[in-house]
């Protein structure tokens, strides 16, 4: 039986529906961490599985935002990446751009945690680069009347909003942001695992 033209046309068009979103699915299933991976491997694995798009769910009148991540790079134990933040309504046009650069070496391993899902924000991975713990830190804050100024150079951040610079300069925290708790506890500990090496790397 021969099939029409329009019928051909057809079933190539679903094929290369269903072959894009294979493409670009994001943050799929893929083989967990090895616990013995080494520091390569390690950025390697966060490279592949960081990357995603999320919609937020809308109710009511709210504008529909989407959440991307993506632009990764490294090197050495320097991680770069982007998000962007853009809404889909055209009568409200938003769109912010930040390009965030992180040294695994500079955070702490123990700082990493993970923050649930908001009416307003995807579940999200946040890390810093120093201890609200350390004693030297509690020192200078009783010093001061319980103040006191934290400065590092891990955490490197540039923001833009609708294509106008805001700012840019070294941040003490970072996050981003991931599928779901699951997805987010694999990747909390993947980067725990990754900052834990680069630290000994530095120190060697």
């Amino acid at each position: 039986m021969k099939r029409s033209p329009k019928l051909t046309a057809l079933l190539v068009s679903t094929a290369c529906l269903v072959l894009n979103l294979n493409v670009v699915q994001p943050q799929s299933k893929q083989e967990s961490l090895r616990a013995d991976a080494p520091v390569t491997e390690t950025i390697a694995w966060l490279k592949s599985n960081i990357p995603y798009s999320y919609l937020l769910p809308t109710t009511g009148n709210r504008e529909v935002r989407r959440w991307t991540i993506g632009g990764l790079q490294s090197k050495d134990c320097r991680l770069s990446y982007d998000i962007t933040i853009q809404t889909l309504d055209s009568d409200s046009s938003y769109f912010e751009r930040q390009l965030w650069q992180v040294d695994l070496g500079g955070l702490n391993p123990q700082m990493i945690s993970i923050r649930p899902a908001t009416k307003e924000e995807p579940v999200r991975i946040e890390f810093t680069s120093f201890d609200p713990k350390d004693p030297e830190l509690i020192r200078q804050a009783q010093e001061n009347g319980g103040v006191t100024v934290v400065k590092g150079k891990a955490i490197w951040q540039n923001l833009r909003i609708d294509n106008h610079f805001v700012r840019e300069g070294f941040e003490t925290r970072a996050t981003f942001f991931t599928r779901n708790d699951e997805r987010a506890r694999e990747l909390a500990a993947a980067f725990k695992r990754g900052i834990e090496l680069c630290r000994q790397k530095a120190q060697d």
